[in-house]
């Protein structure tokens, strides 16, 4: 039967493909095709949870700076520079007068000014509200603390935008390019709720626009008429395809069908090398096993390490041909930063840790679950897993896989137990992975808490100095491994496949690709 919807797959959406070249013919268009992974909940910039989404959201809607294609390093957006208060903590932004909307209205401060306080509205519910938490008052409106009002974000004019940071924030400019604090048209969303991301409703200004959006099948850009540079756009269509079966996706690359899909499936990894089409490089990321805290018997901290101490990181890396083992949650070396070394594996220690929890050799623990997404990498390595509890615990564990949407949703809701995860850096330092441990934060899906730890990462984020703060982050981190609400397996690696007809398409560690910057060779 499985065999039986894998082949459904691949020809339904070979079918869309087809459809898709034959309206290609003739007119030579340049249409650049897909895989986008899983399907996209929304195109909200202000509620965007994925990589997914936000790799469509970042060429529909442009903020004040930009990802550069290749480094990623923050370059000119909506805004064609600024400058910072000799004390770091004020911003100004002068934004382009030629900026303009996709219905020609013009981009301007206030545009910012209402995107910024939607995000922090407590009543919208944005996943990723504290990367706003660095302006001033952010926090407290979105505590419900304070007024709106009182946000640190100014309108001096239509064109300059004034920010007042809470402390001094040396990778603000970072934070500026998430998608998150992209602006969203006013007009539009008041006029249509939350119908305004649809295709006959949406107004962006970014490179591209939605042309069409089809659950489960696509996602259809193309190019803005009124976007500021707009002559230097090289492409007439880009799909996104939902591909969440890697085999699909490598099959239908192969079949000339996508020019990029993303993690190429594991056992394909060693047959590539060599390959000119084939990339296999580092990744900004954590994978890891998520503890539901809450939910007994894992409030034991000591049944979460000996979990954590009976994983074999580097069999798991050697049988998927990819991933760098790390016990630590932050990838080694991130802006610089070397992350404490975690609890390594030591079965001897785990098993005595288990008793220490009050289950011996396993005993009276009943069977756990634990869930991952539907993928045969993500199975194998959950697989392993599973043996190795077994193995070097005793513990009983049944694996349950579920579309990622249904997963991700037991997470929000804390309806798990164990489950599998993954975190790509929102931006290249280690406040990224460590910040979203802080309680409260949207995405504290572990429901963890630990108030020494928030003080510790809170002093890294009014720090300036990089070797304090990397002592402040050092010490939170040895916190959180020790406490194990998050049980690290491996920093990511990234294989992935590009056709040769691809150019300014570049491999980067955040996995996010502005493709205004991108073109197809006849």
């Amino acid at each position: 039967m499985k065999r039986l919807r894998h082949l459904f797959t691949l020809f339904l959406i070979m079918g869309l493909m087809v459809g898709c070249s034959r309206k290609e013919q003739g007119k030579q268009a340049r249409v650049l095709h897909l895989d986008n992974k899983s399907e996209v909940d929304t195109l909200d910039p202000a509620l965007i949870r994925d990589v997914a989404a936000s790799r469509v959201v970042m060429q529909l809607f442009e903020g004040l700076l930009e990802y550069h294609p290749k480094t990623l390093e923050p370059i000119p957006g909506a805004a064609s520079h600024y400058d910072v208060s000799e004390d770091g903590k004020v911003y100004t932004f002068h934004l382009r007068k030629e900026a303009k909307w996709s219905n020609g209205d013009p981009v301007t401060a206030h545009d910012f000014v209402y995107s910024w306080k939607r995000v922090v509205d407590p009543k919208l519910g944005a996943a990723y509200a504290f990367q706003a938490f660095y302006i001033k008052n952010a926090q407290k409106i979105y505590e419900g603390k304070a007024n709106a009002s009182e946000l640190g974000v100014t309108a001096v004019d239509d064109l300059t935008l004034r920010v007042e940071l809470e402390n001094p924030t040396p990778f603000f400019s970072a934070i500026v390019t998430f998608q998150t604090l992209r602006p969203v048209h006013q007009k539009t969303v008041e006029a249509y709720g939350d119908k305004w991301i649809r295709a006959e409703h949406i107004v962006s200004n970014g490179a591209f626009i939605l042309k069409e959006w089809t659950p489960n099948k696509q996602i259809v850009l193309e190019p803005n008429p009124k976007y500021w540079d707009r002559k230097n756009l090289k492409l007439d269509r880009v799909v996104y395809y939902p591909l969440e079966d890697r085999e699909v996706a490598f099959k239908l690359f192969r079949a000339g069908q996508l020019h990029y899909v993303d993690e190429v499936p594991s056992l394909k990894i060693p047959t590539l090398q060599g390959d000119p089409e084939f990339n296999h490089g580092p990744f900004l990321g954590a994978y890891y096993v998520l503890v539901n805290v809450a939910k007994p018997p894992f409030n034991n901290k000591h049944l979460r390490q000996a979990l954590a101490m009976s994983i074999d990181r580097e069999k798991i890396t050697q049988v998927l041909h990819r991933g760098i083992a790390n016990a630590a949650f932050t990838p080694k070396g991130t802006a610089g930063y070397q992350p404490p070394e975690g609890l390594p594996f030591n079965p001897e220690k785990a098993r005595a840790l288990l008793a220490e929890a009050g289950y011996p050799e396993g005993k009276g623990l009943p069977k756990i679950t634990l869930s991952y997404n539907t993928d045969q990498d993500h199975k194998r390595v959950m697989e392993l897993v599973q043996n190795m509890w077994k193995e070097n615990l005793g513990i009983e564990v049944e694996i349950r896989n579920m579309e990622w949407k249904t997963l991700y949703q037991s997470y929000r809701e804390r309806n798990y137990e164990l489950g599998r995860m993954g975190w790509i850096g929102d931006y290249v330092d280690p406040n990224t992975f460590l910040d979203m441990h802080l309680t409260g934060n949207g995405n504290n899906d572990a429901g963890w808490s630990n108030l020494e730890y928030d003080r510790l990462i809170r002093l890294a984020g009014e720090t300036i100095n990089s070797k304090k703060r990397f002592e402040y982050f050092q010490k939170a981190e040895s916190i959180l491994l020790d406490e194990s609400p998050v049980l690290p397996i491996y920093t990511w690696t990234f294989p992935s496949m590009m056709s040769k007809k691809m150019e300014g398409y570049h491999h980067t560690l955040l996995g996010m690709h502005p493709l205004k910057f991108v073109s197809l060779k006849e």
